[in-house]
C-alpha cells in the first residue's frame, strides 16, 4: 500500500468527525433520486484551508 491510500483515509475520517460535530455544514444536493447532501465548506476550499478547519475535530 501506499502513503496515498493512508492520507485520503484519514482525511475522509477527519471529514466525517468534523461533520458529526457540525463543524462542516451541509447542504442539500436537489434533482437527486435520494436524499443527497454535500459539504460545501470541504469542497470549495484549498488543501491547507481543510486542514485548518480539520483542527476543531
Amino acid at each position: 500500500m501506499n502513503d496515498n491510500f493512508f492520507n485520503d483515509t484519514m482525511q475522509g475520517l477527519l471529514e466525517a468527525v468534523a461533520i458529526s460535530r457540525g463543524n462542516i455544514d451541509m447542504v442539500a444536493v436537489p434533482d437527486m433520486p435520494a436524499h443527497t447532501l454535500r459539504a460545501e465548506s470541504v469542497a470549495n476550499t484549498t488543501n491547507s484551508e481543510k486542514e485548518k478547519l480539520l483542527q476543531t475535530v
